[in-house]
């Protein structure tokens, strides 16, 4: 694993100490110089009781986005399931326009279950899991980790990567399996 963990798809940045002072004096850099706000820098601790917390913010907030997904998705399926429907009881073959309750079932329960499908698999949050997993490795190995939040901020991951390089970060060595 590198020092520096920054995913594209993520809007998060992480890197690994080893010492407690290692990361304060990071934090306080990386405040100062690029003018970060505190809330947006957080120090994971080898001990952290409050590690998911960190890693994603307020379960509530996370709670209340995956069930809004799950009703914009069932109702864009369920939407273009009536469509297209619609579109077949009026156009389609003759086995359609005979059955126009059966053409509405057949096309409107796949595009609810699809829709459904497709948030909980977008609910997983894949983006998220290289960094997470980069994070409770580093507890495990008693390292602390600082993870910078750059969601709605002016300055670019590029240039937090940069002034990060500057500092005593150090890198996990991978076990090999």
């Amino acid at each position: 694993m590198t020092a520096i963990i920054n995913n594209m798809l993520d809007d998060r940045v992480a890197a690994t100490y080893k010492t407690k002072d290692d990361i304060n004096q990071a934090k306080i850099v990386l405040t100062r110089k690029l003018g970060l706000r505190e809330s947006k820098v957080k120090i994971i601790a080898p001990s952290d009781n409050m590690e998911s917390a960190k890693l994603e913010g307020k379960s509530q907030k996370v709670g209340s986005n995956m069930l809004m997904s799950h009703v914009r998705n069932t109702l864009l399926g369920f939407v273009i399931g009536m469509i297209v429907a619609f579109l077949l009881v009026q156009y389609g073959p003759a086995l359609t326009q005979n059955n126009p309750m059966f053409t509405y079932i057949a096309l409107i329960s796949p595009g609810i279950f699809i829709g459904m499908f497709f948030a909980g698999f977008r609910s997983l949050k894949p983006e998220h899991d290289i960094i997470n997993q980069h994070a409770v490795k580093a507890q495990q190995k008693n390292y602390w980790t600082l993870l910078i939040e750059t969601k709605d901020m002016d300055i670019s991951k590029d240039a937090i990567c940069e002034e990060i390089e500057h500092t005593k970060c150090v890198e996990l060595k991978s076990e090999s399996i």
